[in-house]
Order: structure tokens, then C-alpha cells, then sequence
């Protein structure tokens, strides 16, 4: 919910075309059978929702807050709000998704899986399908401490 239409709209083609791995094998099926205009409806759909959910853990979400906004210099970790936007609805125009109000869980199995390499597919010479974000956010994910993941997902869980 409150997702941006392009970014919906790309995950879906991405599921569709098998360039997204979805470990639960969920996704796949269910996008493979979707038009260009399922997805192009779908996407406008889940933009127009509001999000909804869990507050952030209060044991987390202060060290997640400095990560997200000031990211750390000493480890070359931008801030998160530099793309996300300050209180995480993201940037449209660039392919970056929201990620307020999303469930914590969610959110670090997403920074995992983009620190392990495995959110997308890659062909034999080894480029992802995720195109540069895909890069963009392996690098990032890869300098993140597991405890990292957990602030960061605990923050944005919270931020509406």
C-alpha cells in the first residue's frame, strides 16, 4: 500500500519474466499470469492505498533512525533517506521505492537477500536483472551489520 505505480509496475514485469526470485514461490505464478494491463492496474491500485502498520520497535528504531538519515561515513553507507526520501515514500522518478510502514520482517529479508546477492537473477556473464539499483543496494546491504538490518527495518517499519 502507498507503493510507487512505476515501482509496482516493474516488480510485477520483473516477477512476470522470472528476473525476481521470490523464495516462498509465491509471486512468480501468480504475476505470470497477469496482462500488461493487469499490472499497469494493479500498480495504480496499490499507489492510491494508504499504509498501514506496526509501530517501530522501541528497542531499535533510534539507531535505525541515525543510519537511515545520516548513514555512516566510516563504512561508505549513504544515507537511506538520500534515495528513500526523508520519511520514506521514495523517488518515482528514479526507480526507488517507498519504504514506509513497511513490516520489518519484510524489510530485512529484502536488505539480506540484496547482501547475499540473491534478489535477482543473474545471467551467465553475471549481470543482475535488477538493473543498477540491483548494485546499488547489494553494495549498500553488503556493509550492513545484521544488527544494521534489524535497526534499519525496525525505523522504517515506523515511519509513516
Amino acid at each position: 500500500a502507498g507503493q510507487n505505480a512505476s515501482y509496482v509496475l516493474t516488480q510485477l514485469h520483473h516477477w512476470h519474466d522470472a528476473k525476481r526470485v521470490d523464495a516462498s514461490g509465491l509471486m512468480p505464478p501468480m504475476a505470470a499470469i497477469l496482462t500488461d494491463q493487469d499490472m499497469q492496474d494493479l500498480a495504480t491500485y496499490y499507489a492510491q492505498q494508504t499504509p498501514v502498520g506496526l509501530e517501530a520497535d522501541p528497542s531499535y528504531w533510534q539507531a535505525g533512525q541515525k543510519l537511515y538519515n545520516g548513514g555512516d561515513r566510516v563504512r561508505q553507507l549513504p544515507a537511506c533517506s538520500a534515495c528513500h526520501g526523508p520519511v520514506g515514500r521514495g523517488n518515482p522518478v528514479n526507480g526507488y521505492p517507498a519504504l514506509r510502514a513497511q513490516h520489518s520482517v519484510y524489510t530485512a529479508k529484502q536488505l539480506t537477500n540484496y547482501a547475499a546477492g540473491t534478489r535477482y537473477t543473474t545471467d551467465a556473464r553475471g549481470k543482475s536483472s535488477g538493473g543498477a539499483s540491483y548494485a546499488i543496494m547489494h553494495t549498500i546491504a553488503g556493509r550492513l551489520s545484521a544488527e544494521d538490518i534489524r535497526d534499519l527495518a525496525s525505523y522504517i517499519q515506523g515511519l509513516r
